[in-house]
């Protein structure tokens, strides 16, 4: 599927695109699951671990455990809207509430 280090995955809400963590390339891959095959990348500055996509499939949610912080992504076109300082090692994001009022992140130590 990819190469690097896989960390973690998401769909679309229409399943039609899995977004992976790739911790080894600082990106996110973006693979079309109709054809089969990584379609794009967003490339990241620092390290991604967990991935969620929300509720309408706009936005995507990426941490970053080594920097103690989530990015929020504009998937329509793959910009940085921001990134939220959330503390201790952030890891896996646990799912997206509707209308984007919560986001949960797993944090360690």
């Amino acid at each position: 599927l990819t190469d690097g280090d896989m960390t973690s995955i998401a769909f679309s809400p229409n399943r039609a695109e899995a977004y992976i963590a790739n911790a080894a390339r600082d990106e996110i891959q973006i693979f079309d699951t109709v054809r089969r095959m990584i379609s794009s990348q967003i490339s990241l500055e620092l390290e991604p671990f967990g991935v969620a996509v929300s509720s309408d499939g706009g936005t995507l949610y990426v941490s970053h455990p080594k920097d103690d912080i989530i990015s929020v992504i504009n998937l329509t076109n793959g910009a940085l809207i921001e990134t939220v300082p959330v503390g201790m090692r952030p890891t896996q994001l646990l799912g997206m509430a509707p209308f984007h009022v919560s986001q949960y992140a797993a944090i360690g130590q």
